[in-house]
């Protein structure tokens, strides 16, 4: 074996003995092993799998979203990758998600862009990393970026391919401020206590939900505040930034209800969660909407998973 069964890569083996197959790939300049149980065989359900999950492995794998090191790859553990990593899932996420590349390569407004700006192996890594199946599906969407006119085409190629040579329209100018703040956004933040006990069962399920459904969860202590920026503004702000809100009531922290209050003031849809044994304790302003009721983290997981699904990507 010379190249990677999932990317094509060239191989660098640690071992192929005894019905192991054992290598590492380069990726960027970062070694990535790849690890196969014994005996594995490509008619197998670990490698049927690996054939119908191909391309957002491949995405996990350019994007280095992979397993720890000498890792055993099972579907069990591909599964737990792609439920806790960000991808696109839908039409509209795989377009957002595009533009911004695209716009990522902008040095300057009205820039022109070429495409052998991309990356040194130019257009074949970027539909990779960004998760497409197909040169053609990628090909389709960088061409209705321009039919909306969101890119303008400056050197056309040949039908079905991408263009060589495109800059930023004015409407895209615009519309990338749109889906990187507000309403058109993936942003979701995040309003909840950070006691320890709390936090260590809460935040895990609420970020995988959020990765798992495609959206970036924005939690204020993590994120970098200016020095002449109090912390409310930055949680005011953040709530500007984003296209919803999860508000977490266990504990019955005042600073949730303020968070919870401020976005739904702002027309912002709110999903509310609590903990079973803090629900008779919420104030009586909020203990009439509807709620998601948890004991475990995974409980939380898959309600909000589904929440966000009906609720927001409706």
């Amino acid at each position: 074996m010379d190249t990677c069964l999932i990317t094509g890569i060239q191989i660098n083996p640690i071992s192929q003995n005894n019905g192991r197959i054992w290598y590492a790939i380069s990726v960027n300049g970062v070694n990535l092993e790849i690890k196969f149980p014994k005996d594995f065989v490509i008619d197998s359900d670990l490698g049927k799998y690996i054939i119908l999950n191909k391309h957002i492995l491949e995405g996990h794998i350019y994007n280095k979203k992979w397993l720890k090191q000498g890792q055993e790859i099972s579907i069990n553990a591909l599964d737990k990758l792609t439920t806790e990593s960000n991808y696109p899932k839908t039409p509209f996420e795989k377009r957002n998600l595009l533009f911004k590349c695209l716009c990522s390569y902008q040095g300057f407004e009205g820039m022109s862009i070429h495409s052998e700006d991309f990356h040194p192996d130019s257009l074949r890594y970027l539909w990779k990393s960004l998760y497409f199946k197909t040169y053609g599906e990628f090909a389709f969407y960088f061409n209705a970026l321009a039919n909306e006119d969101l890119i303008e085409i400056s050197t056309h190629s040949s039908p079905g391919m991408a263009p060589h040579r495109f800059n930023i329209t004015m409407k895209g100018l615009e519309y990338a401020i749109q889906f990187e703040n507000g309403p058109q956004s993936n942003n979701c933040f995040v309003a909840m206590s950070f006691s320890p006990e709390t936090r260590a069962m809460c935040e895990p399920a609420i970020i995988k939900a959020l990765n798992a459904t495609g959206f970036t969860p924005i939690i204020i202590d993590k994120e970098h505040l200016d020095s002449d920026v109090t912390i409310n503004d930055g949680i005011l702000a953040s709530i500007k930034r984003s296209k919803f809100t999860i508000a977490d009531f266990t504990e019955n922290r005042r600073g949730v209800y303020f968070e919870a209050g401020y976005a739904l003031g702002r027309g912002q849809s709110v999903i509310y969660t609590c903990r079973k044994d803090y629900l008779e304790k919420l104030h009586f302003d909020i203990n009439h909407y509807q709620h998601i009721v948890w004991e475990t983290e995974e409980e939380l997981e898959r309600k909000l998973t589904d929440k966000i699904e009906v609720f927001i990507k409706k």
